[in-house]
């Protein structure tokens, strides 16, 4: 009796000890992308194992979350020094963002299903950077844009600064934004639309996220200033250090 007591009891051990491996290497999965700035109206954050939590100032953001906002927006700043703010009723995945200051394994991976976001891009190799949408990708040169997902998945480009080269799922075919102030739309199977000026209605609904300058502005300051998002202004000072990068692992 007190032989099989002891070995239930082991058993008890060995199962806690692996709930409580599993929980760490949880923890230790979800790398750190970025942080929130700050947060207008309702935003929140799906982690890939389907966890929800609340974003607040100065909360983390991982690889692999789902932000999603409600009638606000989000804005965060990424572990490059990127500034991103996810538009009102927008869903955004980090699928990848890895940084390191040498250059080596530099990585972004960012999928917008719906909604809008404005972004201004930070130290990342350009290179390795890729936005997709519901009907094509978006690469970048050192750039500022937005990005607009209607009802239907029809996606808005239009450019701040810099330039993105645009691409649909369906075609071979390009289109080059390279001054600022273009717009193209990428429609479902079909190829990027010909650049033509960003219409004023376009400025205005994007300007509801912030003006282009006041983003850049923002993003040149390490995250510390004022955003003019439509009628208000959101005041940054000091915004949240990012956690440093984990060390890299050395064989032995």
């Amino acid at each position: 009796m007190t032989h099989t007591r002891l070995t239930g009891f082991k058993r008890l051990l060995q199962v806690t000890d692996a709930l409580l491996l599993l929980s760490s290497w949880n923890a230790f999965a979800a790398e750190m992308a970025g942080q929130v700035l700050a947060v207008k109206g309702m935003a929140s954050a799906t982690s890939a194992d389907g966890v929800t939590r609340s974003l607040k100032r100065a909360a983390t953001v991982n690889v692999g979350d789902v932000v999603t906002t409600d009638e606000g927006n989000v804005q965060l700043r990424m572990k490059d020094g990127a500034v991103i703010v996810v538009g009102s009723g927008a869903e955004l995945e980090i699928r990848a963002y890895s940084y390191q200051d040498s250059g080596s394994d530099d990585e972004a991976v960012l999928h917008i299903a719906k909604g809008m976001l404005r972004t201004v891009t930070g130290s990342i190799d350009k290179s390795n950077y890729t936005m997709t949408t519901p009907t094509g990708t978006i690469g970048i040169r050192g750039t500022a844009y937005a990005i607009i997902v209607d009802g239907s998945g029809s996606v808005t480009v239009t450019l701040d600064s810099g330039a993105v080269v645009l691409s649909s799922f369906t075609s071979a075919e390009i289109a080059v934004l390279d001054v600022p102030g273009l717009m193209s739309i990428i429609a479902a199977n079909q190829p990027p639309g010909t650049p033509t000026p960003t219409t004023a209605e376009m400025t205005d609904l994007l300007n509801n996220m912030g003006t282009a300058d006041a983003l850049s502005g923002l993003a040149a300051a390490g995250g510390s200033g004022t955003l003019a998002t439509g009628d208000d202004d959101v005041i940054i000072v000091n915004p949240p250090p990012l956690p440093p990068s984990a060390p890299e692992s050395k064989d032995q």
